[in-house]
């Protein structure tokens, strides 16, 4: 006899049970759907534009507070942006285009210990006047300069403040420093020198303000001039606290002059701005400033007799593509210094801010170093007490 066959019912069966499994395990409301009794589902309204979707109870306070209502999806933005003679370019293009002419200062910014921002490069005034120097800032400033270098001892502080007004670029826009001269030295007299500057520079207010040198004009007493010179700092420091000085610091000074201030003061200058070359160089006074966060700036970087001249300037100009001059503007850059060269000259102007486009290697840097001769060229603080 064969096999009793199976009954026609058990595959429909066995179909049912795999069914409701699935339902069970995978849509969470089929139980009470299938509940006899159960009110049929009702399909949610559609969403109007903007309506917030509905979130579980315990997220609400959590969007309502942090993320507030849900906005809309944005509108897609354009990609290009076409003109009327047929060219187009990207927004990003064109985003980058608008930041690049709304900073119209064409060198990097250095932030000193106080906060404020300082240009890297600036233009020197020293021996400049009268028409000659207010055309060259003029020059400068349309070209990108932000950063101007004078002092009371130059006297042309009028010229200075002439040529910003022609330029048209607004005040607040150029970073003006001055210095407070050897014989204006002790309380009073820097005062009466600030007031001075501020009057021939037509401002209220001077971005950085600096001690000429660390020793007075006004007497050889040693001891004396050291009081002197630290009741003019006093001067600067209440004059910061005011806000007539931004930023204050020294020139000239040596470290046995920064130690003697800062011991007596407590208050560490923003900057030091002090000779500084190829022929000249003081590692030692550099590195010092560094660690206490005391920014330097150099001046009489390409200045020295026989210095652009050197065959390994000359060298280097031919390998890298630029002048002697950009050479030596360069190797000071490299050491994060504020550099300040000075030029009435447009196309020299023009060449001397040409210098953040390009990066002396290594052994190049070392090799002007190397050139060290301690020879000063202007002002020697060593004798100053």
């Amino acid at each position: 006899m064969g096999a009793k066959s199976a009954l026609p019912w058990q595959p429909l069966l066995s179909l049912l049970v795999l069914v409701l499994g699935y339902l069970y395990l995978y849509v969470p409301d089929a139980p009470k759907r299938l509940a006899l009794g159960a009110e049929p589902a009702v399909a949610p309204a559609p969403r109007e534009s903007g309506q917030a979707t509905l979130k579980p109870d315990k997220w609400d306070d959590l969007f309502d507070n942090y993320l507030g209502e849900i906005p809309e999806d944005p509108p897609l933005r354009p990609t290009r942006r076409c003109y009327a003679d047929g060219t187009c370019e990207s927004m990003a293009q064109e985003s980058k285009k608008r930041r690049r002419e709304e900073d119209s200062s064409l060198s990097p910014m250095v932030t000193l210990r106080s906060g404020v921002k300082i240009p890297q490069l600036g233009l020197g005034t020293y021996q400049a006047k009268g028409s000659r120097l207010r055309r060259a800032i003029v020059h400068a400033l349309k070209k990108g300069y932000r950063h101007i270098d004078s002092a009371d001892l130059y006297k042309n502080g009028e010229d200075i403040a002439r040529a910003i007004a022609e330029s048209g670029v607004p005040r607040k826009d150029v970073f003006l420093t001055s210095k407070i001269p050897p014989w204006s030295q002790g309380r009073r007299a820097a005062a009466r020198s600030l007031k001075k500057i501020l009057d021939d520079l037509d401002t209220d207010y001077l971005d950085l303000c600096l001690i000429h040198w660390p020793g007075s004009h006004e007497t050889d007493d040693d001891l004396e001039g050291q009081r002197m010179r630290r009741e003019t700092w006093d001067v600067l420091v209440d004059a910061q606290k005011r806000g007539v000085c931004r930023a204050i610091g020294v020139s000239n000074y040596y470290r046995k002059h920064l130690d003697d201030l800062i011991a007596t003061s407590g208050v560490i200058p923003d900057v030091n701005q002090f000779e500084m070359h190829p022929f000249l160089v003081n590692d030692d006074l550099v590195t010092y400033c560094r660690n206490k966060r005391i920014a330097v700036e150099f001046y009489g970087s390409i200045n020295p007799d026989g210095l652009m001249d050197h065959s390994v300037v000359r060298t280097l100009a031919k390998k890298y593509g630029k002048t002697p001059a950009q050479i030596l503007l360069r190797w000071a850059i490299q050491q994060d210094a504020i550099v300040l060269p000075k030029s009435v000259t447009n196309h020299r102007i023009e060449e001397n801010s040409q210098i953040f486009d390009f990066e002396l290697e290594d052994w190049d840097v070392r090799a002007l170093s190397g050139l060290n001769r301690d020879e000063h060229f202007y002002w020697d603080p060593s004798d100053v007490v």
